[in-house]
């Protein structure tokens, strides 16, 4: 059979290349659906640079077109009225496209996702008539207060766990402790040295 050898290659070469395709394209998409974007950091920056991040073929010169809007809001904008603390938004305009996270909120995962999706409503945006987001940041003592009382509830609903709680006292950071007393001296010592 004349060039055999060659059909042996090129039938493991392009095994090799759809491989690491594989492993370039397929597996990081797993692991980007399973982990998501973690926190608001994350959610910050896509929401800014929308779906044109880099290089693609809606915008193959780099023009930058569709690209969102990011404000500061220290007033609101219906009423007039100061807000109490700035608000970042992030104006798509009717035809902007959205970033994967907001067309595919299942890239969120866990809380985010169930807050996106149920508080915030980002599966009815349209493309068609724009959209306004905003980031809630968790990192406050209220929102902290409301995980641990949620956690609580939770343990005590479900599991009849509730938390033990110990007096342990006052801390002592300067008490010495009680000295050792070393070991017994042996009768067989001699006290003197020479």
């Amino acid at each position: 059979m004349a060039f055999r050898e060659y059909k042996l290659g090129a039938m493991f070469f392009g095994f090799a290349l759809s491989f690491s395709m594989m492993i370039t394209l397929f597996f990081p998409t797993l692991y980007i659906t399973d982990h998501g974007t973690p926190n608001d950091y994350g959610l910050d920056k896509t929401l800014t640079y929308g779906r044109n991040s880099a290089f693609t073929y809606s915008d193959p010169l780099l023009k930058q077109t569709n690209e969102p809007i990011k404000a500061i809001l220290k007033v609101d904008p219906t009423s007039g009225k100061a807000l109490a603390s700035p608000m970042t938004v992030y104006i798509y305009q009717a035809g902007d496209p959205f970033p994967s996270n907001v067309v595919h909120p299942r890239i969120l995962t866990g809380d985010i996702e169930s807050l996106s999706v149920g508080q915030g409503k980002i599966d009815a945006a349209s493309t068609s008539q724009g959209a306004v987001f905003t980031v809630a940041h968790q990192d406050s003592m209220p929102a902290l207060k409301e995980a641990v009382a949620r956690r609580d509830e939770h343990e005590v609903s479900v599991h009849n766990y509730r938390h033990v709680v110990r007096d342990i006292g006052a801390a002592t950071p300067f008490q010495q402790p009680i000295a050792r007393k070393g070991r017994p001296r042996r009768r067989t010592e001699d006290l003197s040295a020479v």
